[in-house]
């Protein structure tokens, strides 16, 4: 595996991220809209200085004049776009497509290496428990 594979459920992210701004800075806009990634201090905080292998962010598809994925290309990241499901307005693809991501790299990747997973949720212990045998 080598080096550093780096994962990001970004829904998880930013969602909890405006939830943690709203109570750190008494927001009364309950969506914290001022709430904003700065995704390449994000990856040179978990890179550390270590060899960035594969950067994989998964997430839901942006309103069309958003220009954030073409940002994330420029900085190396290829983002995974899914629409929200139709029924429940939610991202029901993300947490699954993250999980076989992980899971691809495990299998991918025979030689040790190391994963770091920036997401808001434990769905993705039992993918990380696998690739640790």
């Amino acid at each position: 595996m080598n080096g550093l594979h780096l994962f990001i459920d970004n829904p998880d992210v930013f969602i909890e991220g405006q939830r943690v701004a709203r109570e750190t800075f008494r927001y009364d806009d309950p969506l914290a809209l001022r709430f904003r990634i700065n995704y390449g201090g994000l990856l040179e905080f978990v890179r550390k200085g270590r060899e960035l292998k594969e950067t994989v962010l998964v997430g839901s598809r942006p309103p069309s004049n958003d220009a954030l994925w073409n940002r994330l290309r420029k900085l190396g990241i290829e983002p995974r776009i899914f629409d929200r499901s139709f029924c429940i307005g939610k991202e029901k693809r993300v947490d699954a497509e993250l999980t076989n991501a992980i899971r691809d790299a495990s299998e991918d990747n025979r030689e040790p290496g190391t994963i770091a997973l920036v997401a808001g949720d434990a769905d993705y212990i039992p993918a990380l428990e696998r690739c640790a045998k």
